[in-house]
């Protein structure tokens, strides 16, 4: 179910379940900005523990269970999207496509 679209980007009420990525084109067409593509889950997912993380510091939020909870499982999400391993022939771990992109010259996400 989706909670929130603006554009292109969309917010499903499960986030880590069956996440991809499509684009047909970049400004900059290079292996560096495939790769950050690629890396942009997991650039999200620690924005989210800085985030939750500073307004508990300002007191904004308080130090409770569901806090912890976020930032583990946050955490968890971010070492296994960067573990770098095939799911499928045409399905890549984002760790993997990172590797090929960076390495190779890959691109993996782009649908033609």
């Amino acid at each position: 179910r989706t909670i929130f679209r603006w554009k292109k980007i969309k917010i499903k009420s499960i986030y880590f379940l069956h996440s991809f990525c499509i684009y047909e084109k970049l400004k900059y067409d290079n292996r560096f900005t495939h790769a950050c593509v690629y890396a942009g889950g997991t650039v999200a997912n620690v924005a989210s523990i800085l985030l939750v993380y500073g307004l508990i510091m300002l007191g904004v939020l308080s130090k409770n269970l569901f806090s912890y909870q976020f930032v583990y499982f946050s955490i968890y999400y971010i070492v296994f999207s960067l573990l770098p391993f095939e799911y499928s022939e045409t399905s890549l771990s984002d760790g993997r496509a990172i590797y090929d992109a960076l390495r190779y010259g890959k691109i993996t996400c782009n649908p033609d």
